[in-house]
């Protein structure tokens, strides 16, 4: 096979194995680079210990198996003979289904996760929702001399009705 066609036929196989190394995760526990943006740490584990993310570790893991398909791929199609018009297709029908799987997998994964959120610390202090409370009841300025709010310099409104606008001659 000449070289343009068995690349071709080697990044489609290359992307074929990226995409199904990419949802492997989902059937399988493998270890995987978890990013704790909280903490701002990484780690390599099957399952997360706390809010993590996982789109780091699997998009590393395709890479690698990527990485390792190609020169493989690449050194199988240059032994295959010509290829048809049909073969064509059928390796681009199959690069575009794996990758939309996966891109689907991971979705519906996504969609139903249920993260747990981190505790709050210790010293928090819930804020006041009403509006019109004075600031050191909503946390705001008092001893600790903090910034506001801008809805903090808003006067309260009144309950007297208010004149009707007038428009003004132009």
């Amino acid at each position: 096979m000449s070289s343009p066609h068995s690349a071709y036929f080697a990044w489609c196989g290359t992307i074929v194995v990226a995409s199904l190394v990419f949802v492997v995760p989902t059937f399988a526990t493998v270890p995987l680079f978890w990013y704790y943006p909280l903490a701002h740490a990484w780690a390599l584990e099957a399952r997360p210990a706390g809010f993590a993310l996982d789109w780091y570790g699997r998009t590393i893991w395709a890479l690698m198996g990527a990485a390792a398909a190609f020169p493989v791929a690449l050194a199988v199609a240059r032994r295959l003979p010509p290829p048809s018009a049909r073969a064509f297709f059928m390796w681009a029908a199959w690069a575009g289904m794996t990758s939309l799987l996966a891109i689907t997998v991971y979705t519906y994964q996504l969609a139903h996760r249920h993260p747990v959120p981190e505790p709050l610390p210790v010293e928090y202090q819930a804020r006041s929702t009403t509006p019109n409370a004075p600031r050191e009841s909503r946390g705001l300025g008092g001893a600790r001399g903090g910034a506001g709010r801008a809805d903090d310099v808003l006067a309260p409104q009144s309950s007297a009705p208010s004149a009707p606008l007038r428009s003004s001659p132009l």
